[in-house]
């Protein structure tokens, strides 16, 4: 029995022992696991930033873009209507008035 007694105290004293040895290496775990979940968490939002921003551009891109093509059509549709308006197309009825009108001038 007094066998059974100093092995318990020898595990006793060896936990004890070992408590701030093992409290330091969970500690250690713990910070650890708090860095990686702090960083993942953190690339997520700069992500997030990231693609709201490149979002943005796209969508600015796009205004800029429609904006340009739309003054370019504009700018054809009125030399459209000049050269239409020069050419007399709304006078012509027929083919002899057609004969008649004065061959339109080369841009």
């Amino acid at each position: 029995m007094s066998l059974t007694v100093a092995a318990g105290s020898r595990r006793m004293a060896a936990s004890i022992r070992r408590g701030p040895v093992l409290w330091l290496i969970l500690c250690g775990v713990m910070l650890v696991a708090a860095i990686i979940i702090g960083t993942a968490a953190m690339i997520g939002e700069f992500r997030e930033r990231a693609l709201n921003n490149s979002e943005r551009e796209l969508e600015n891109t796009v205004l800029l873009l429609t904006r340009h093509f739309d003054q370019q059509f504009e700018d054809s549709d009125i030399i459209a209507r000049n050269l239409i308006a020069e050419m007399h197309f709304s006078e012509i009825a027929s083919p002899e008035t057609k004969a008649r009108c004065p061959a339109p001038r080369r841009i």
